[in-house]
């Protein structure tokens, strides 16, 4: 009796399994905090523009910010990003591998984006924290002006 109610729930159960869930944790986005050097603390920026390659869209023009969200470019596997601020010009170049994957046919494909790396930057220290690119994800690059 108890087999037979065992398998009766794990086929109802199932049942509700033939839907795909569709929930989407793919982005482009990445997270970039900036820190002062001497101590590991936030420290706020005030941007005049971030350009990126691979767009014609400027970024954080105006914005006094502490955390960065700037978007990686799915056509190639290098993104270059230019801060502009405080009369400077900063320059870093970042490297990713990214894959689309079919969810299902009904929830469609999705971009992901991992192996971060720093290939080259005019920053003092950039150290990646979080080499995956997720929406909600935590912090992917830490700069240290």
């Amino acid at each position: 009796m108890r087999f037979l109610l065992l398998g009766l729930l794990i086929v109802i159960f199932s049942a509700c399994l033939d839907e795909p869930d569709c929930v989407d944790s793919s982005s482009n986005l990445i997270k970039i905090a900036l820190k002062k050097a001497a101590v590991d603390e936030a420290d706020t920026i005030a941007f005049s523009k971030i350009e990126v390659s691979g767009t014609d869209s400027l970024f954080h023009v105006k914005d006094t910010v502490a955390v960065l969200s700037l978007p990686l470019n799915p056509g190639t596997n290098e993104t270059t990003f230019n801060f502009y601020y405080d009369s400077k010009v900063e320059t870093m170049v970042v490297s990713y591998t990214w894959q689309t994957r079919l969810a299902s046919p009904k929830c469609g494909a999705f971009t992901y984006f991992y192996d971060l790396a720093v290939v080259s930057s005019s920053f003092g220290e950039v150290s990646v924290t979080n080499s995956q690119v997720f929406k909600n994800g935590s912090t992917n690059l830490t700069v240290k002006l």
